[in-house]
């Protein structure tokens, strides 16, 4: 999915990031690979098998380059999420805080856009 408008929104979050983490099911396998500051700690790697597609992305922000807060609040992301599942039909969208108060939304729009207006 491409949030952006360029198409190049992981690498600007790998590169914004002190470690990031990608889980990638495809094809009955589940690829991995790390980075810390951009750069992968390992070459990608297979660590598992996997009835599922998707990709899962963890990440944390660089405090160094984000200097004022690093703290995200989740009804924002949430909020965007929703937007995304919108715009790509069939598509199922999850964000998860894992911090203090633990909160988790999914979002799936079988009619894309059209479920919007409706």
């Amino acid at each position: 999915v491409s949030g952006g408008l360029h198409g190049v929104g992981a690498s600007v979050v790998n590169a914004l990031s002190t470690e990031l983490e990608v889980f990638v099911h495809r094809e009955g396998k589940i690829h991995y690979q790390k980075y810390e500051r951009g750069i992968p700690v390992a070459d990608l790697k297979v660590i598992g098998d996997t009835d599922q597609t998707g990709t899962i992305t963890r990440f944390k922000p660089d405090p160094e380059i984000f200097q004022e807060t690093t703290v995200y609040d989740f009804d924002t992301l949430a909020t965007r999420m929703r937007e995304l599942a919108f715009l790509n039909r069939n598509i199922k969208l999850t964000i998860e805080d894992k911090r203090e108060h633990k909160q988790k939304k999914e979002f799936h729009y079988e009619g894309g856009i059209k479920s919007y207006v409706e």
